[in-house]
């Protein structure tokens, strides 16, 4: 790939050079590539539900760029060469994840505290917090705080957990475009 400067003949034009070249405009520089072949047939398999995913991630992406607040939040984490598309349509891509669950204040009381750490690539909006019984049954639920640091996102416990041994708190990121991320530790009632 080749880029071209302002005092280059070739400056502002866009379209392809015979069969072999194609020049595009990118922040106001003009690229001159290779041009694409076309597959004989058409994606299939995972690469069907990746170009899926990508179409779905464009779709987005512009729909979300018209508010011009986003649009900002968007624009301003653009490194030189992107554009606030790029930025949004990375975020639809990668999921959030949730790194770790601290459960070490919890001691299945109410009003104990459960620390999450959860990232993404862009912003995680939103940590929700499930505990649950050993045989399933869903004991407390809701969402977590961002705390002061914003490092972590915290969840005060509502109810007192009975002398249950295995039970699981599950953690659930989302981010702007609605994906999730989450996981899952076993917690054992510490012996009185």
């Amino acid at each position: 790939m080749a880029t071209c400067d302002e005092n280059n003949p070739l400056n502002g034009f866009r379209g392809k050079i015979g069969n072999q070249l194609v020049l595009r405009r990118r922040n106001g520089k003009t690229i001159m590539a290779s041009m694409p072949k076309r597959r004989k047939s058409g994606p299939k398999g995972k690469r069907l539900a990746s170009c899926n995913s990508f179409k779905l991630g464009i779709q987005w992406a512009k729909a979300i760029l018209k508010s011009p607040d986003l649009y900002e939040a968007y624009k301003t984490r653009a490194a030189a060469g992107r554009s606030a598309l790029n930025v949004a349509l990375a975020d639809y891509m990668r999921p959030p994840k949730v790194t770790g669950i601290n459960a070490s204040s919890y001691q299945g009381r109410a009003g104990d505290i459960i620390l999450v750490t959860a990232t993404d690539d862009f912003h995680v909006k939103e940590v929700f917090l499930k505990i649950c019984s050993p045989d399933g049954k869903i004991l407390e639920k809701g969402s977590c705080q961002p705390d002061l640091t914003g490092n972590y996102w915290q969840y005060t416990t509502q109810k007192a957990a009975k002398n249950y041994s295995g039970i699981t708190i599950t953690a659930i990121a989302r981010d702007n475009p609605g994906h999730t991320g989450e996981m899952q530790v076993l917690w054992n009632t510490p012996a009185i």
